[in-house]
């Protein structure tokens, strides 16, 4: 199941993915950070509106 070959470098891509998103993490843990599946909404007659990102 496991492939040692693929092991370290998957690890270490996602170290460098949780370094270089550590700010939007965080934001998302604090709630200040919109998240992206509540960017689209769908209205009624099918189409997609985009809400407005509130700051608190």
């Amino acid at each position: 199941m496991f492939k040692p070959q693929f092991t370290f470098p998957v690890a270490m891509l996602s170290c460098l993915i949780l370094m270089r998103h550590h700010d939007n993490i965080q934001r998302l843990w604090r709630g200040q950070e919109g998240k992206i599946w509540g960017k689209f909404r769908k209205k009624k007659n099918g189409v997609l509106e985009q809400e407005e990102h509130k700051e608190e």
